[in-house]
């Protein structure tokens, strides 16, 4: 059995877990599985779907890619993350050259320090859930999962309008990762650097949109939207800034884009929500060169 100790600092190597304190690190242990892997014993193979993730505490694993050894790891190293991050094919074989010790990290260790979009460290302390009839009012089957979702460890809302809740919660996901990934920092850093009137200005565009669309948000989710953007000291950032951190496809054209479309047409002129789409979508174009560069 490997000490407590040792564990923590082959987890903290992990850039996934750079941001989480020693209490993160302990709790995502205290989750994980030790496994005892014989020489010889394939971990992960390439093109498999991936559904964990592995840190090596003792031991030698050789990686190989496309039938060819590409590396040799040690202790401290690790592989898996984004396969498991992404749900995609594994990109490399992974045999254990020597008896192997690895501490195994599953779906549920990752959702201790992932949101809700499955790639960031919780920063906040919201946990809710909100639900309804898309043609508003009230029905049998509403009732029947609030009364689901009430012993949950969680806020549940039943919308008598959840139409309106999801405007007001894509209104504050593309403000947040429009001014995050535009400034490539936390809502915190943005403020220190004097920009929090920036963040200010997205939030107002997208709040237009919503309103043009018929869903204004309320006063409340004004208010409430407007004191997150501009947070000082906040380490909020969008999952998005992670996907681009880690050179991964973004939901640009899904969060941006698309509510940038539903706006009205009638100014073309520069905007903070058009910047901060063209930032990502410029991003996604050199992604995609580069790729098509290195296959070449």
């Amino acid at each position: 059995m490997v000490g407590r100790d040792t564990y923590l600092e082959h987890l903290a190597s992990v850039p996934l877990f750079a941001a989480c304190s020693r209490k993160d690190l302990q709790r995502i242990a205290r989750a994980s599985d030790e496994v005892h892997i014989p020489e010889g014993r394939t971990l992960v193979k390439q093109g498999d779907v991936g559904r964990e993730c592995f840190v090596l505490v003792d031991g030698k694993v050789k990686v190989e890619r496309n039938g060819r050894k590409v590396a040799t790891l040690g202790p401290g190293a690790y592989f898996g993350e984004l396969s498991l991050l992404d749900k995609g094919p594994r990109t490399a074989t992974a045999t254990a050259e020597t008896n192997c010790t690895v501490l195994v990290l599953g779906p549920r260790e990752f959702s201790a320090v992932l949101d809700e979009a499955g790639s960031v460290l919780h920063l906040n302390d919201m946990h809710g859930l909100t639900f309804g009839e898309r043609g508003g009012g009230r029905s049998a089957r509403v009732d029947a999962i609030a009364a689901a979702f009430a012993p949950a460890n969680f806020t549940s809302t039943a919308s008598d309008n959840i139409m309106q809740a999801m405007w007001e919660k894509w209104v504050f996901i593309a403000s947040m990762a429009g001014i995050t990934t535009l400034m490539r920092a936390s809502i915190g850093d943005i403020v220190s650097a004097g920009a929090q009137d920036l963040a200010l200005a997205l939030f107002e565009e997208c709040r237009a949109v919503a309103a043009h669309n018929g869903f204004a948000p309320s006063a409340e989710a004004v208010e409430r939207g407007r004191a997150m953007v501009s947070a000082a000291g906040s380490p909020i950032t969008a999952s998005m800034l992670k996907d681009i951190e880690r050179g991964a496809p973004t939901e640009a054209d899904h969060i941006l884009g698309d509510l940038l479309s539903r706006g009205p047409q009638a100014d073309p002129g520069p905007s903070m929500l058009r910047i901060a789409y063209a930032h990502l979508k410029t991003y996604e174009a050199r992604r995609s060169r580069e790729e098509a560069a290195r296959a070449a």
